[in-house]
């Protein structure tokens, strides 16, 4: 995938990773190095970890059609806030009941999306969303305050 059009800071830091397993690692260290880096303290560190791993293994498990697909995890600063996005060129599947986040959000606010990831997301982040993208694609979306030192 090319770097997506939102991204004019050549500050940003992205990865991309297949929809395969073996990489959940790759994206967790992503995250950490990205994090530890920009100065960010140990407990948001290891919610941002647990929030990549989560939305990362839901992608893997949305995709089952056996095309090529890929997560993108892109960090990049608006304003006072460092902007976490991490979109799937598919559905994002959390929580152990397999729910389809597609299903969720066109369906509105119900209890199954608190029994789900996405729960866990919202409580660590409350400005986290997730979209579904026109190509059928999905995003989810949160943000942290900047730390003093990247001004």
């Amino acid at each position: 995938m090319a770097r997506p059009p939102y991204i004019q800071d050549q500050g940003a830091l992205s990865l991309e990773i297949p929809c395969d397993p073996g990489y959940l690692a790759t994206a967790r260290l992503f995250a950490a190095v990205a994090c530890r880096e920009l100065g960010i303290d140990e407990e948001t560190t290891e919610d941002v970890k647990l929030t990549v791993s989560e939305v990362c293994t839901g992608a893997i498990r949305g995709h089952t059609d056996g095309t090529a697909a890929a997560v993108r995890i892109d960090i990049r600063r608006e304003d006072k806030r460092l902007v976490f996005e991490l979109g799937s060129q598919g559905p994002i599947v959390l929580g152990p009941d397999g729910s389809d986040i597609q299903n969720l959000t066109g369906s509105g606010p119900s209890e199954q999306a608190e029994e789900i990831g996405l729960a866990l997301v919202q409580g660590l982040f409350d400005d986290a969303r997730i979209e579904v993208t026109r190509s059928g694609g999905t995003v989810l979306t949160f943000s942290i305050p900047a730390p003093a030192n990247l001004g």
